[in-house]
């Protein structure tokens, strides 16, 4: 009897996860680690240039970057926890995207 119940078990699991998907997650999770560290990386660049190059110059955008972005002696860092959080982030905002795209226009108005 406890077979059975193993047997079914399993069965239940395999109709909530779709062993054949696995791989579309894996490369679908390793593009938008890869996006969200891209993101990362060119926002820190930016900050590093209008706050630290060209502080000086830019005057009001500069400070306005400093305090939207208060770093400890002007150096921008992140590590692997920033590029995940981002990655959720991201995966979040294009659920509830297509969650909306796909709502009756009768409802709509």
């Amino acid at each position: 009897s406890s077979s059975w119940a193993y047997v079914a078990a399993m069965s239940a699991v395999r109709t909530l996860v779709k062993p054949g998907r696995l791989s579309n997650g894996i490369v679908l999770g390793l593009g938008l680690m890869f996006l969200s560290s891209v993101c990362l990386w060119a926002l820190g660049s930016l900050y590093t240039y209008v706050v630290v190059s060209k502080g000086k110059k830019m005057g009001g955008v500069a400070m306005l970057f400093d305090k939207a972005f208060p770093m400890a002696k002007h150096k921008w860092e992140y590590n692997l926890m920033h590029v995940l959080l981002l990655a959720i982030l991201i995966a979040m905002m294009s659920m509830t995207q297509a969650e909306v795209k796909h709502e009756p226009k009768a409802k709509l108005k």
